[in-house]
């Protein structure tokens, strides 16, 4: 039950923002690619976690890891 209530508090904002961004995608003809791009994006980071090393994070990559998912935590609203 924790792990539904996690996805959906990871999942919903992005969700949101693509049903958000549907009208710009279906009225603008230059944006109409917008349809293709979460997908693309899903596909690519399964690609990468398939290929991915057993521990990607090493010692001293562990802040410079701190420090990206706390600038994605901050740009996340935006």
């Amino acid at each position: 039950m924790q792990l539904i209530g996690t996805l959906f508090v990871l999942f919903a904002p992005w969700i949101l923002l693509v049903r958000h961004l549907s009208g710009f995608w279906i009225v603008d003809p230059q944006y109409s690619y917008g349809w293709a791009v979460p997908f693309m994006a899903a596909f690519f980071f399964w690609q990468r976690w398939r290929t991915c090393e057993v521990d990607p994070i090493r010692n001293e990559s562990r802040w410079a890891a701190i420090g990206g998912i706390f600038a994605a935590l901050l740009l996340a609203p935006i």
